[in-house]
């Protein structure tokens, strides 16, 4: 099948009087930018769930699925990961623990619609507005209202028309030769991101205060039982090499502030508090309403706490 890139009009509904007679928790399903081209897999497609109250509540858990323009039966759930151990023999499973008002779960992969929702350019619809929601199966008994938001695929131009063409609907799959014959195109850009977000995803981002934990523990000591401490650098400085090409050639590029967020966490593992601090205040002058200009935030007043950021 091939794959796609979509434009998103990101709306998120859900019924504040169905919300106050449930548990109290809500979901939300949020992608992280407004184009998609055919070929390119929505990364990261973020769910959050929250207890908005009155009361106290156990956490439902990541329990319902994807369902693509209103279909009954949901999409595959490959790449989304659920946030608790799988059941097995000898496995005993607590009660879950009310939790309080305003606690959030969240949960992030990388979404192929073309592979887990079968939206390919060969459904004649493929071109055009759709719908993508996260519900919970009236069978599980969550009664929890479904989050969705709409989007539209538009069709790839100039370079990344051509590069669609002759790699036959999968651009991404070649991202070596991608780079080489169609170097000014989006998809080059999008090759050279995944690239090295393929690597960062082993980074995961907890919130704030654990990232400065794990990335101030890594300029020292950063490494496992497999990989040494030099290779783990080079691997870091692999991911800089690699997006440092995206911030430099492509300073439009859509995932821009995941970017900058990302360059400045592997500067930081690295020692490297000058490079990083720039592309942080970047982040924060440029897009300071985006989820990572968020999460940069709350960085930076980690990182005054810590005496690393200027004054």
């Amino acid at each position: 099948g091939k794959l796609l890139m979509l434009s998103l009009l990101l709306f998120l509904f859900a019924s504040p009087a169905a919300q106050a007679q449930q548990t109290g928790w809500v979901v939300r399903l949020i992608l992280p930018k407004s184009e998609y081209l055919p070929g390119e897999p929505i990364s990261p497609i973020r769910l959050e769930m929250q207890n908005l109250g009155p009361d106290a509540s156990p956490f439902p858990r990541f329990q319902g699925g994807l369902y693509l323009d209103g279909n009954t039966e949901p999409c595959l759930q490959k790449g989304l990961c659920p946030d608790f151990p799988p059941r097995g023999p000898g496995l005993i499973e607590l009660p879950p623990k009310p939790e309080p008002v305003g606690s959030l779960h969240v949960q992030e992969g990388t979404a192929d619609l073309a592979r887990l929702c079968e939206l390919t350019d060969q459904r004649k619809d493929f071109y055009g507005p759709h719908t993508i929601c996260y519900r919970f199966p009236d069978a599980m008994g969550i009664k929890i209202p479904e989050t969705c938001v709409r989007f539209t695929i538009v069709r790839p131009l100039g370079a990344d028309a051509e590069a669609y063409r002759h790699f036959k609907g999968e651009p991404l799959k070649h991202r070596e030769e991608l780079i080489k014959k169609y170097p000014t195109s989006t998809y080059a850009a999008l090759a050279l991101w995944l690239m090295g977000h393929d690597s960062y995803q082993g980074m995961r981002e907890t919130g704030p205060e654990k990232d400065f934990a794990c990335d101030a523990v890594a300029q020292k000591n950063y490494g496992n039982d497999r990989i040494g401490l030099e290779d783990a650098r080079n691997h870091i400085r692999c991911i800089i090499a690699t997006w440092e090409e995206v911030y430099t050639g492509f300073p439009g590029f859509a995932y821009r502030p995941e970017l900058l967020y990302g360059l400045s966490r592997c500067y930081f593992m690295l020692g490297k508090q000058r490079k990083a601090v720039p592309l942080l205040q970047e982040l924060l002058a440029k897009f300071p309403d985006s989820g990572p200009g968020k999460k940069a935030v709350a960085y930076r007043d980690v990182l005054k706490a810590h005496g690393l950021w200027p004054e």
